[in-house]
C-alpha cells in the first residue's frame, strides 16, 4: 500500500513537472512568435527603406564572392540590372572610370573609409559616387559580411566645381579691374599727349604717321581694357520691351563699315513682336558674332540672318541664327570656344564669345556654335520670349 502511495506521489510530482515544462514551452513559443513577427516587420521596414531610397544599399560576403543584397537604386545609378550583380558580384567594378580603377583596387580592401570615384553608365554618361562600407562581425570578432551605402554625388560635385570656378573668376575679375584701372590712367595721358602733338604738328608730315600709329595703339589697348572689364564685371541688365528686328538692325548698323564685300540676307519671321531684353547688350552680342563672321571671310562671302519664335521645353523662345560662308573652325578648336582667352585670331584676346555667353546667360538664354572647316559657321542664339500680355506696358497708366 505504501509503495502504491509512493508511486502515486511520484507520478503526481512528475505530472506537475511536465505541466511546468509545458507552460515554459508555451511561454517560449509565444515569445518566438512575437520575435518572428517583429523580425518580419523589421524585414519589411528594411526592404521598404532600402527599396525606396535613391541610394544604393548593398550587402556582400567578405571575399566579394557573393552578393547577399542589392537595392533597386543600383539600377537607377549604375544603369545595370541587379541580376547581373547577383550573378557576378564584382561586376560593379567594370563600370568604374579607367582613371579610378587603381584607386578603387586599393580602397576596396579597407571597408572603413569613405571612397569617391567615377563610373561610366552604359549610355556613356559619367557619375560621381561616394560609398561607405561597414564590417559586420560575429561574437568571436570574425568578419562575416560587409554592408554599405553608395550615393550619387554628381550634382553636389558639379555645384562645388561651379562654386570654385566662380570664386576663381571673382578673384580674376578683381585683379583685372585693378590692372585695367591702373593701365587706363596713363593710357589716357598718352592719348591726350599724342592728340596734342598731332594738332601742333599737323603740318609736319614726318610725324603724322608716327602719331597715327600711337593713337591706333591707344585705341587697341582701350578696346582690350574694355573687353577685360566687360568680362570681369557682372552682367547688369537694363530690361525693356524690344524686338528681334531692332536688335538685328542695331548690330548690322554697327558693323556696316565692314560689309563692303559681304552679301547679307535677313529673314525675320518674328516681325515687330516684342520681347523683354537689354537691347544694347543684345546688339553687342550680335555685333561680336557678325564681326567674327566678317573676319572669317577676308575675301568676301555671304551672311544669312534668320529669326523665329520656337517652343523649347514647353517655353516660348526667340531664336536667331547667323550663318556665314567663311573658313570655318577646326574640330579641335570648336570644343575650346567657350574657354576664356582662347582665340585663333592674330592679335585677339579671346574674350568676345565669353562676354556674349555671359550676357546671354544673364538673359537665361543660350549660344550654340556649329562649324566645319572650309564650309562656314552657324551661331544660334536662343532668348526667352514673353507673350504680349506678359510684357510691361511702355506707357503705364497712372
Amino acid at each position: 500500500m505504501k509503495r502504491l502511495l509512493k508511486t502515486r506521489g511520484m507520478l503526481l510530482n512528475e505530472n506537475d513537472r511536465l505541466r511546468a515544462l509545458a507552460a515554459e514551452a508555451e511561454k517560449l513559443s509565444a515569445e518566438c512568435r512575437v520575435a518572428n513577427k517583429n523580425l518580419r516587420e523589421g524585414e519589411e521596414k528594411f526592404r521598404l527603406v532600402t527599396e525606396t531610397i535613391q541610394d544604393v544599399f548593398w550587402m556582400i560576403t567578405p571575399d566579394l564572392g557573393r552578393m547577399l543584397y542589392i537595392s533597386p537604386g543600383y539600377e537607377k545609378i549604375w544603369g545595370r540590372t541587379r541580376e547581373s550583380l547577383y550573378r557576378e558580384p564584382r561586376s560593379f567594378l567594370d563600370a568604374v572610370h579607367p582613371e579610378d580603377r587603381a584607386y578603387m583596387d586599393e580602397k576596396i580592401q579597407d571597408p572603413n573609409k569613405d571612397v569617391e570615384f567615377r563610373i561610366i553608365r552604359p549610355d556613356g554618361s559619367i557619375r560621381w559616387i561616394r560609398t561607405r562600407a561597414f564590417p559586420i562581425l560575429d561574437e568571436q570578432g570574425n568578419l562575416v559580411k560587409i554592408t554599405g551605402v553608395a550615393t550619387d554625388i554628381t550634382e553636389l560635385t558639379d555645384k562645388i566645381s561651379q562654386l570654385q570656378e566662380a570664386e576663381s573668376l571673382s578673384a580674376i575679375g578683381r585683379t583685372v579691374a585693378f590692372v585695367a584701372h591702373e593701365v587706363r590712367n596713363p593710357l589716357q595721358i598718352i592719348q591726350l599727349g599724342a592728340e596734342t602733338l598731332q594738332r601742333e604738328l599737323q603740318h609736319e608730315a614726318r610725324y603724322r604717321e608716327t602719331l597715327q600709329e600711337i593713337l591706333h595703339g591707344v585705341d587697341v589697348l582701350n578696346d582690350t581694357i574694355s573687353q577685360l572689364l566687360d568680362y570681369a564685371r557682372p552682367a547688369c541688365l537694363d530690361m525693356s520691351p524690344t524686338t528681334i528686328e531692332e536688335i538685328i538692325e542695331g548690330a548690322l548698323k554697327n558693323v556696316s563699315r565692314r560689309l563692303d564685300n559681304i552679301d547679307v540676307k535677313t529673314q525675320v519671321e518674328t516681325g515687330r513682336e516684342r520681347i523683354l531684353a537689354d537691347k544694347e547688350k543684345c546688339v553687342q552680342v550680335l555685333y561680336n558674332i557678325l564681326l567674327n563672321a566678317v573676319e572669317a571671310m577676308p575675301d568676301g562671302g555671304r551672311i544669312s540672318i534668320r529669326s523665329r519664335f520656337i517652343s523649347q521645353n514647353g517655353a516660348r523662345k526667340a531664336e536667331i541664327s547667323i550663318a556665314d560662308s567663311g573658313i570655318g573652325i577646326r574640330e579641335e578648336n570648336l570644343a575650346r570656344l567657350s574657354e576664356p582667352f582662347f582665340t585663333t585670331k592674330l592679335g585677339g584676346i579671346g574674350l568676345g564669345l565669353s562676354i556674349c555667353r555671359k550676357i546671354l546667360q544673364a538673359h537665361n538664354g543660350t549660344l550654340n556654335i556649329t562649324s566645319k572647316e572650309h564650309q562656314g559657321t552657324t551661331v544660334e542664339i536662343v532668348l526667352p520670349a514673353q507673350s504680349e500680355n506678359e510684357l510691361p506696358s511702355e506707357h503705364p497708366v497712372a
